[in-house]
């Protein structure tokens, strides 16, 4: 399920937190994992790169700008996370 808007961009009416969103880089939030963030309040979310397949974890506030660590030089997995 992709839960952004027709056009590519982020959309007021699918917050970037909800599971299925995926941001203009082919990154998809698979979920939250429950599990603190590196960041002041926030939360880790299972990410997915469409285009790779690579998992990883980022903070919710990272989600509609996150790259793939590993096909799009994005930053490494938050806060020691591994899938």
């Amino acid at each position: 399920m992709k839960v952004r808007s027709r056009c590519g961009h982020l959309s007021k009416h699918y917050p970037t937190t909800v599971t299925g969103f995926e941001n203009p880089n082919g990154q998809r939030n698979d979920g939250p994992l429950g599990l603190p963030g590196n960041d002041h309040n926030q939360v880790l979310y299972r990410m997915t790169c469409t285009k790779c397949d690579k998992v990883y974890a980022a903070n919710g506030a990272d989600i509609h700008e996150r790259k793939c660590p590993k096909c799009q030089v994005g930053k490494p997995r938050s806060n020691g996370w591994r899938p």
